[in-house]
């Protein structure tokens, strides 16, 4: 890890999209090299896969970005995530801290080699590992064990909604609630199947399944169709109402 460069700032202006109510943000291609998104406080972090990590902020006609850190910083990168003005990052075996306002940084921990999910929510960072432990860890590094050691192993996503954690394991989605400390099913199983991203927002997830069908799912599992023309999406974030998507390497504003 290195700390804050000089950032710099890329302007781009919006243009209306051949895909019909989604409008392209900046130039075609830009967001071709971005292999992980995030979003916090409106803005959205991205990670390039040479490392580079970017703050991108938004508004209805463009859009400007920076560089957080030195470029490359960030390079082997496996698991991100962001919380209260901070990025945390796992590289290696040791997961670190940024402050996305100064591009400082500091190591919170080691022994997270075998980490394959990583959440914030409620001040605490929720990892599983390989075996399916889940762990809670606060911001010095401390953590203790929640729930059955092995309770839901190889999961390579979880995310926090509406003070739960939601984890999906072969197609099929888990919720725990942190006060009971055990997974439960979240629908039906392998109602997921088909799901080829899947993020989450402060009351929703949002799903996108093969056939190019974007939903928001409740906590009750309610289904809300966002739209059925995402296909080729390689990221996604949520900002508000507004569903940003990256396709073909461009930035589009969906909705």
């Amino acid at each position: 890890m290195n700390l804050l460069s000089i950032p710099f700032f890329l302007f781009a202006t919006a243009q209306l999209s051949a895909q019909s109510g989604w409008r392209q943000m900046g130039k075609a291609g830009e967001w071709s090299n971005t292999v992980m998104l995030r979003t916090m406080n409106g803005v959205l972090y991205s990670i390039e896969d040479n490392g580079t990590l970017y703050a991108t902020t938004l508004s209805a006609s463009s859009y400007s970005s920076y560089i957080i850190g030195k470029p490359e910083s960030y390079d082997g990168t496996r698991l991100f995530a962001t919380m209260d003005g901070m990025v945390y990052n796992v590289q290696g075996g040791t997961l670190y801290e940024t402050d996305v306002k100064t591009g400082l940084w500091r190591e919170v921990g080691t022994g997270w080699n075998y980490t394959t999910a990583l959440a914030c929510m409620n001040g605490y960072i929720w990892s599983l590992e390989q075996d399916g432990t889940l762990f809670r860890s606060d911001l010095n590094g401390s953590y203790v064990k929640i729930g059955e050691t092995d309770g839901l192993p190889n999961v390579h996503f979880m995310a926090a909604m509406g003070g739960k954690l939601y984890a999906m394991q072969e197609g099929t989605m888990y919720v725990l609630d942190p006060a009971r400390g055990s997974w439960e099913m979240f629908g039906d199983q392998d109602e997921f199947w088909d799901a080829e991203y899947v993020l989450a927002t402060r009351t929703y997830l949002c799903v996108l399944f093969d056939n190019g069908e974007l939903e928001r799912i409740d906590a009750s599992g309610k289904y809300t169709l966002i739209g059925n023309n995402y296909s080729h999406i390689t990221l996604l974030a949520v900002i508000g109402d507004v569903v940003y998507a990256v396709k073909d390497g461009t930035l589009y504003k969906t909705r």
